[in-house]
């Protein structure tokens, strides 16, 4: 599958998530229980020994993890 059309995927993904999040726990919480864990989800994939593939941090990193944390 093209990088582009992960990227895509798991944004959509991720923002679905953080809407839903949002919606059961009230301001400041759910921006900020999505943000925390976004964050440290994306350290821990981009360990240097975590060994993913390129496609996978596109899906992972840049696209579902990317739309949960924007």
């Amino acid at each position: 599958m093209p990088i582009p059309l992960l990227v895509f995927v798991g944004g959509g993904l991720g923002a679905l998530l953080r809407y839903a999040v949002t919606l059961y726990v009230q301001p400041p919480g759910g921006p900020l229980l999505v943000n925390i864990f976004g964050s440290l989800a994306i350290s821990f994939l981009l360990h240097p020994n975590a060994g993913i593939t390129p496609e996978h941090r596109a899906l992972l990193v840049t696209g579902f993890l990317g739309g949960l944390t924007t």
